[in-house]
C-alpha cells in the first residue's frame, strides 16, 4: 500500500535524475529497511559501549 502512496515520487525521481528503481526509494529513505535498522541498532549499541566506558 506504501508503495501506491509514494510511487509519484518514485516515478519523478527515476523519469528527472535517471535513478533506478531501488535508488529512488533509498533517497525516499524507503530502501532496504532492514539493513537500516541493523545500522540503527549498532549505532545504539556502541553509544551504550561509549557510555559504560
Amino acid at each position: 500500500m506504501s508503495e501506491n502512496k509514494h510511487q509519484m515520487a518514485v516515478d519523478l525521481l527515476q523519469a528527472h535524475l535517471g535513478l533506478s528503481e531501488e535508488e529512488a526509494l533509498k533517497q525516499l529513505g524507503m530502501g532496504d529497511e532492514d539493513s537500516s535498522v541493523d545500522e540503527h541498532i549498532a549505532q545504539f549499541q556502541a553509544s551504550l559501549g561509549k557510555v559504560e566506558e
